[in-house]
């Protein structure tokens, strides 16, 4: 018998292995990718006297479930003497220092410092006027907290979640509560 069968049986299981190999890797990166695309964010409730820990998670197009927003879970702070309410600020700059958002007249407004979009955005939501701001620890999201208008029925507050790069609200979550600041949780 001559080597090419040898060899042939030698090609097919690198081929296998390679393969193998490969779906492992993808296998390992995908959780990462996954958790990558949640997000949570504390809104304060002063009157009641509680922080909202509320999850934002991507949607994406493969996948039907397991995305949009919600309470993922409460906390007292009357039984946590540490816990305070999230600050309700009003300008900052993204974690890479390359764009930055204030909020001017009840709009977010976002400064693109980078080349060729260097210049001033206006992303408005008509659920409301923006009144705080938070940032995603990666540069690619920013969340806003709009206070209802005066005499609207449904939710009182409703917290946005903005696609910086695309300057526009991706998803959203609102509540009955009137809250008062938000902050990044991760």
């Amino acid at each position: 018998m001559d080597g090419g069968g040898e060899t042939t049986q030698l090609e097919v299981h690198v081929t296998r292995s390679s393969h193998v190999w490969a779906l492992g890797a993808i296998a390992l990166m995908l959780p990462a990718a996954l958790h990558a695309q949640r997000y949570q964010v504390a809104a304060g409730d002063a009157a009641n006297k509680t922080v909202s820990v509320v999850e934002f998670r991507l949607c994406i197009p493969a996948e039907t479930s397991d995305c949009g927003a919600w309470v993922d879970h409460v906390v007292g702070l009357t039984q946590d003497a540490s816990a305070g309410l999230p600050p309700a600020v009003r300008a900052l700059r993204s974690p890479n220092g390359r764009d930055s958002l204030w909020i001017e007249n009840g709009v977010v407004k976002l400064r693109a410092n980078a080349p060729p979009h260097a210049r001033t955005y206006v992303v408005r939501d008509a659920r409301g006027s923006a009144i705080a701001l938070a940032a995603s620890a990666d540069p690619r999201y920013a969340f806003a907290l709009l206070d209802a208008p005066p005499g609207a029925s449904g939710a009182h507050s409703t917290i946005v979640m903005i696609d910086v790069e695309r300057r526009s609200v991706v998803d959203s979550f609102g509540s009955s509560a009137r809250l008062s600041g938000i902050a990044m949780v991760r």
